[in-house]
């Protein structure tokens, strides 16, 4: 107990207690007069302490209006779901009558009440009436035209941070501007918001757990791990003020639809809370635990296409390597085919092919881009910038390379006994028959055949392609002043591909005939990388290490070209890459 003066034993002391307990009680002693001295004091304590309790009073007065009002609003949402059809159109009005209700039999509460619903707290239903999308439209119309031009909307994604480049615009206006006369007016707008409701919806729900119509600090940091992000309080209370209009603490569906209306379609379906953490932070954000999946996934398709499209040149490719040079054409060795196997003869070995190349292209992907992802984040932690130099490049795609070829070797050397006429196997033989045949004839070691120059080629190949991969696309945004589209990134690719190849070469010449010799009427001739790449030298000349380069050429700049458009293409499908993809 605290008191301004120490109470006698006498009755005439008095206690005057504030909010209703004697935990705060002031013991004010009348019996005994003060000194004259501490009279000015005492009152001063006095209106003070007062002051003080009353504030308190105040304080838990408003807390307990507003938690009996979010209560009120709770259980009228209740009574509509339970007896109303149209629970969620009639939600607002039938909760306005019980609030007036409300306000009626308790002014205060009635106040709280009417503010609570101003605000439309509630699940979203992912219905949004027309004057509120008019106010949400003319917040984004800055200069009151009546129309959003491209300039308004790069404004209003700076606001809340999110890209603004012309590429990132450009697909919000590719989704919204339905006469393509490069402004949104009213009716646009409208419908571009209702087109979107059930996905705004449906992200904002699946953060609001407790369905109470807001987001809160705790449900931000919850939904953030959720997804494999690491995060705390203070970057929780970033994501909250971003968004916080009001500055009340918590992120009302209103305020969250402003954000969600600026996001491009494919990251409002998989990435909301993603980005939303990414726009509240300076630094560069880890990606979710999904996203490494939706890089095997689209660089697994890109593969599959590509091998299928190139898949006759790479089995002429392979014919002439196999063969002295000078020997075989292309154009001979595809007439060889076609006359000894029939049409199907050109896609012999394609299953196989696409077996192996699926699993590659994807780990390839994969491992490129998470690679990268580790560079980036390792050099924010030492405050370095976030572009790559150019051994980490390097070293992004050689491990790519080398990964992906450790582990579908066996696949590739499969595929090259059913490619290569005269292995031993049987005309028709399929992907089994071709694995039972290398493993009774080597053992499991035949599978690895060649590995060596494999992965020398591979590791070199994989390096120098997705260094100049990204080179070109920089170059290209350079000169341009705009990122290359998907069908652009293709044709870099093949480039990129075409140099990679003419590199390479001759350890694929030696890495084709290493895994055949042996095998049927080819002989055992080279002991190892170096006394076939000799040999071949000795025998044929150094013309020889480049045989096979016109059809090489002819499947590699198409196939390759295939593989990043198609992997471009579904990366934005899927929005792998969140807002880093408009960086």
């Amino acid at each position: 107990m605290m008191g301004i003066a120490t109470p006698p034993s006498s009755a005439h002391a008095h206690v005057i207690s504030f909010g209703g307990s004697r935990k705060h009680a002031a013991v004010i002693n009348t019996n005994v007069p003060p000194p004259l001295a501490s009279i000015a004091q005492q009152h001063a304590n006095v209106h003070q302490l007062w002051g003080t309790r009353c504030e308190n009073v105040v304080q838990t007065i408003v807390h307990r209006m507003r938690r009996f009002a979010k209560t009120s609003q709770k259980a009228a949402r209740a009574v509509v779901h339970a007896h109303t059809p149209t629970a969620q159109g009639n939600a607002p009005l039938f909760f306005a009558s019980i609030t007036s209700s409300v306000a009626a039999n308790n002014p205060i509460a009635g106040d709280l009440a009417v503010t609570t619903t101003m605000k439309k707290k509630g699940r979203a239903s992912g219905i949004t009436p027309a004057s509120e999308i008019k106010t949400q439209f003319e917040h984004f119309d800055a200069n009151g035209d009546g129309t959003l031009d491209f300039e308004e909307v790069q404004k209003a994604c700076a606001r809340l941070r999110l890209p603004s480049s012309d590429e990132y615009v450009a697909e919000l206006f590719e989704e919204a501007d339905d006469d393509k006369d490069g402004k949104i007016n009213f009716g646009e707008f409208k419908k571009y918001v209702h087109k979107r409701e059930k996905l705004m919806s449906a992200a904002f729900n699946k953060i609001d757990v407790d369905a109470d119509g807001t987001l809160t600090l705790k449900e931000a940091l919850k939904a953030v791990k959720n997804i494999g992000l690491p995060a705390n309080e203070a970057d929780a209370r970033h994501m909250i003020e971003i968004l916080d209009r009001n500055n009340d603490g918590e992120v009302t569906y209103e305020e969250f639809r402003d954000y969600l209306c600026l996001l491009p379609r494919a990251q409002l379906r998989s990435n909301a809370t993603w980005n939303w953490l990414s726009i509240s932070s300076d630094k560069v954000c880890s990606a979710p635990r999904s996203q490494p999946f939706k890089s095997l996934v689209c660089g697994g398709f890109a593969g599959m296409c590509s091998r299928i499209i190139s898949a006759p040149l790479e089995r002429a490719r392979l014919i002439i390597q196999s063969r002295p040079a000078g020997t075989t054409s292309i154009g001979g060795a595809l007439v060889s085919i076609v006359n000894t196997e029939g049409p199907a003869g050109l896609f012999r070995g394609c299953g196989v092919a696409c077996m192996k190349v699926v699993p590659s292209t994807a780990l390839q992907f994969a491992i490129f881009e998470n690679t990268k992802d580790f560079f980036v984040l390792r050099r924010q932690e030492k405050h370095m910038t976030a572009d790559l130099s150019v051994p980490e490049r390097l070293l992004a795609g050689g491990l790519a390379g080398v990964v992906a070829t450790a582990i579908c070797a066996p696949l590739d050397t499969v595929r090259t006994q059913m490619s290569v006429p005269g292995s031993g196997l049987k005309p028709g033989a399929g992907v089994v028959d071709a694995f039972k045949y290398v493993n009774k004839t080597f053992g499991w070691r035949g599978f690895y055949k060649g590995l060596g120059p494999t992965l020398g080629s591979d590791l070199v190949g994989n390096a120098i392609g997705f260094f100049l991969y990204d080179t070109f696309s920089d170059m290209f945004r350079n000169a341009t002043g705009r990122k290359p589209s998907p069908s652009e990134k293709g044709l870099l690719g093949g480039m990129s591909a075409c140099v990679c190849m003419t590199l390479t070469m001759p350890l694929e010449i030696c890495m084709t005939r290493m895994r055949i010799q042996g095998c049927g009427d080819n002989p055992i001739l080279y002991k190892n990388t170096v006394d076939c790449l000799q040999q071949i030298v000795r025998k044929e000349g150094a013309k020889a290490l480049f045989s096979g380069a016109g059809a090489s050429y002819l499947k590699v700049y198409p196939q390759i070209a295939c593989v990043y458009a198609v992997y471009e293409v579904l990366a934005r499908v899927m929005a792998i890459k969140g807002l880093n993809a408009y960086a």
